[in-house]
């Protein structure tokens, strides 16, 4: 049993007449799965309560291989993913291709077939959008490239990303909330060797997910090595006997298409503004790790214990960054620190890269790297950590 649109007949006591009233229920429902000739294996469902509005699936990978095969261009696939394309120019211009009259056709001979009953409507059926995805990939032709990058774009879409920035990128408003009735036609992306990550903003988020385990996940326009493709995802339609709330038709697709990829751009632009985390990682862990000098060991510094962020505030002092400071100095703003103490705080930010020793002298100064660990981990600690804790306790 699933959920499904259908009347009931309805008595107005008011006006004296008898009429159908749409109502919403559960029925069952019935699934034709078949494989077809030019679209692949498809799948069609069919509620056996009126008005009968079908869902239509096919996979647009299936669809895009047999356009290939029949141009002659050579690709590998794995599972649902295209690993190789012989010609991407070519396979993009195919990937456009797709037809709104040619699918109007398809989508009515596999109504007729899996649903007769829709022959006695005098005014056919109607198909209309209820979703559309469309991706836009960036190969890169080197996976050692793209991996150090993965982590840090997925968590940037995760916290960043919402589902209503959607909606503003493509120029829009938020669009009302629509039920699930279906026609789902999905588009592959077309890749090069080594490649890739599809962005898939569908009508009310943005994800990111990357094309197959054998493949190689890229980021949007992150090497100049790179090449951008674009292409239909997923579609979803609608198909009824009567007027649909969804007032997208299927011959809008070209007008989606050139919407979608205007959005995609911008969250493409967006993402291309994410620095290569690479070296940053490893100067955390160089910073946090401890270290060994002539045997002994010095522990890292963690950002959140008060010793260190004692520390790392006396570090930041501003007049420091001219003249440079001594373990006196430390002593002199750090309560309770004693001499040997501070020339064991000296040595473990020497150690870990954090300072240097200016030559026959007693003055130390920031390396590059520990200027930019102590503003970072001030900043973190005052202006988020400190005030979301505060916000959690109200």
């Amino acid at each position: 049993m699933e959920a499904c649109s259908s009347y009931r007949p309805w008595h107005d006591k008011a006006s004296g007449k008898t009429f159908f009233k749409p109502i919403s229920g559960k029925c069952l429902h019935d699934y034709f799965y078949f494989i077809d000739a030019q679209f692949g294996l498809c799948y069609v469902r069919v509620p056996t309560w009126a008005p009968f509005r079908l869902q239509v699936y096919f996979n647009g990978h299936g669809w895009l291989a047999r356009q290939l095969t029949q141009a002659g261009i050579a690709f590998e696939t794995a599972d649902n993913a295209f690993l190789h394309l012989a010609d991407p120019l070519a396979a993009q211009r195919l990937a456009d291709s797709l037809d709104a009259t040619v699918l109007h056709r398809r989508l009515d001979d596999w109504a007729r077939h899996c649903c007769p009953v829709v022959r006695h409507f005098r005014n056919g059926v109607h198909w209309s959008f209820m979703q559309v995805e469309y991706a836009t990939d960036v190969v890169f032709r080197k996976q050692a490239i793209f991996q150090p990058l993965y982590e840090s774009i997925v968590r940037t879409a995760v916290h960043v990303a919402r589902p209503s920035m959607s909606p503003r990128s493509s120029g829009t408003n938020s669009p009302p909330t629509t039920k699930a009735r279906s026609a789902t036609i999905s588009r592959p992306a077309s890749r090069a060797p080594a490649s890739a990550t599809t962005w898939d903003p569908p009508a009310s988020s943005s994800t990111i997910k990357p094309a197959s385990s054998r493949a190689s996940s890229a980021p949007p326009t992150m090497s100049p090595s790179s090449s951008t493709t674009a292409t239909w995802n997923s579609v979803t339609a609608s198909a009824s006997s009567s007027s649909p709330h969804c007032l997208t038709p299927i011959y809008s697709l070209g007008d989606l298409r050139q919407l979608m990829h205007a959005a995609n751009d911008r969250y493409l632009a967006f993402m291309a503004c994410l620095d290569n985390p690479d070296a940053a990682q490893k100067a955390l862990a160089k910073m946090a790790a401890p270290a060994k000098v002539k045997g002994r060991s010095f522990r890292g510094f963690d950002l959140f214990l008060d010793a260190d962020y004692r520390l790392f505030l006396t570090l930041a002092r501003g007049e420091w960054s001219i003249s440079g400071f001594r373990a006196g100095d430390l002593r002199a703003h750090i309560a309770g620190l004693t001499p040997a103490r501070a020339s064991y705080l000296i040595k473990r930010l020497r150690t870990h890269g954090l300072i240097k020793k200016v030559a026959h002298t007693d003055k130390y100064f920031f390396t590059r790297l520990g200027r930019r660990v102590v503003v970072t981990a001030l900043v973190i600690r005052e202006y988020f950590v400190q005030p979301s804790l505060v916000r959690a306790a109200l």
